[in-house]
Formats: C-alpha cells, structure tokens, sequence
C-alpha cells in the first residue's frame, strides 16, 4: 500500500512595509527638503510655495483668486499658469506625439509631458548659447538640474497630434531659476507646468558633490531675451 501524498506546504511571503507616498497622505511632507542635500538657498517661489489639495472634480481656480483659495483641508490652492502678457517673450519647441509615447487608452502617458518640458528647457537654453555640450566644455558647468516640478493636465493628446511648448521665465533667483510651459494643441492649451532649476557644478570643498553657481548675468540676459522676465527680475 502506498502512502498518501503530502501537499507541499505553501510559506507565505511577509508583507513589505506600508511606505506612504507624500503626494497622496495629508501632513505627510509633500516634497523633500532641498537643505538636506545640499541646496540650503532653495527658495520656492510664493506660487509654487504649496501643493494642490484641490479634488480632480473641482474647476480650475482663475488668475485672480486662484493664489489664495483654500483647499479642502485648509492649504492653498496650486493655481494654473497665471496669463502671459500678450508680448511677453517666449520660446517655442515644437514636439509629434508618436505611438510610443501613448499609454493602452490612446492618450500621451503622463510622464511623457515632463520629458518634453525638459526638451523645451534645454532647447530654450541651447538657443540661447548654452547647449550642454557648450557649457561643459566652456565654463566647466553640468547642466540645469530640476529642484521642482509641476504640471495641469487640461485635455489628452494622441498619436499624431503636433504639439507646441511655449517655455517663459517666470522669477530669477540668486541662484534658481523658475519657468513656466504651456503645450498646446492648436487651438486648445492642453497642459500647463511649472519648474525650478539651477546651474550645477562641482564643489570640490564638498568632496565633489553637486553644488549651486550664482547665476551669470550673461546667462540671465541671452535667456531673458528669448523667455521673458529681465535679467535682474524677482
């Protein structure tokens, strides 16, 4: 007589920890804190100061109350890209949304709006004079890293669709500079977005770690005259 097959005995896997995510946890810090890695002169700008509480259902705040609109649970409001002058100097990228670049439901994956905002940052810097390969070689500088980052989403876009990326400075910091965008399909404005960048190099009293460069002037003037706000703006 045989005896009887024991069934393999199933180990249960542990559970990783709960690891909230701060976009999405009320109280729990939304961004991480620039001092800690280095960039004690971050300052964020009154805009951009807080994040959006506002419900995916809620209608977009307008310029003008925007700013001081409180959210649900208290805390102001991420208002849209405030209006552009109807003059105001902008640089313009264009971009060919390619079957790539959409998710299963036929519309652009978000992330992908973040990539080409950082396309139209450089090529607003390259038409400037100040193309990566050009401020390496010339004055020793490792790009314009990101410190902030935001977008609106207001329509889809889909395979096929011709893009147009309007970048503008929006503020001057000592040491930051912040940059609004907006992509539209034309007629429609499908994604407003925001971003604060600086000039990174060596420090080489850090031990090589990554450090802010007071920004030239001949940075801020041939940027300025492409992307609006002077060159000693706020």
């Amino acid at each position: 007589m045989s005896k009887p097959r024991l069934a393999p005995a199933r180990l249960r896997r542990p559970e990783p920890p709960a690891v909230p995510f701060p976009a999405f946890f009320p109280g729990f810090p939304s961004r991480l804190s620039l001092h800690a890695i280095g960039f004690p002169d971050f300052r964020p700008s009154t805009l951009n100061a807080t994040m959006t509480t506002s419900p995916p259902g809620d209608p977009l705040p307008t310029a003008g109350a925007a700013a001081s609109a409180p959210g649900p649970t208290g805390q102001t409001r991420r208002p849209a890209v405030l209006p552009w002058p109807a003059d105001a100097p902008r640089h313009v990228h264009a971009v060919r949304v390619e079957f790539g670049d959409c998710d299963p439901a036929g519309i652009v994956y978000f992330p992908n709006y973040f990539r080409w905002l950082d396309q139209a940052t450089h090529a607003l810097c390259e038409a400037a004079g100040y193309s990566l390969a050009e401020i390496e070689a010339r004055h020793g500088w490792l790009g314009f890293p990101l410190v902030e980052a935001g977008s609106r989403f207001r329509s889809p876009a889909s395979v096929g669709d011709r893009l147009r990326i309007e970048t503008r400075i929006k503020a001057w910091q000592e040491r930051f500079f912040e940059l609004e965008y907006r992509i539209h399909r034309d007629p429609l404005l499908l994604v407003e977005g925001w971003q604060t960048r600086f000039i990174g190099v060596v420090d080489a009293g850090r031990g090589g770690k990554l450090t802010t460069l007071v920004l030239p002037g001949h940075f801020r003037e041939a940027v300025a005259a492409l992307a609006g706000q002077g060159a000693a703006g706020a």
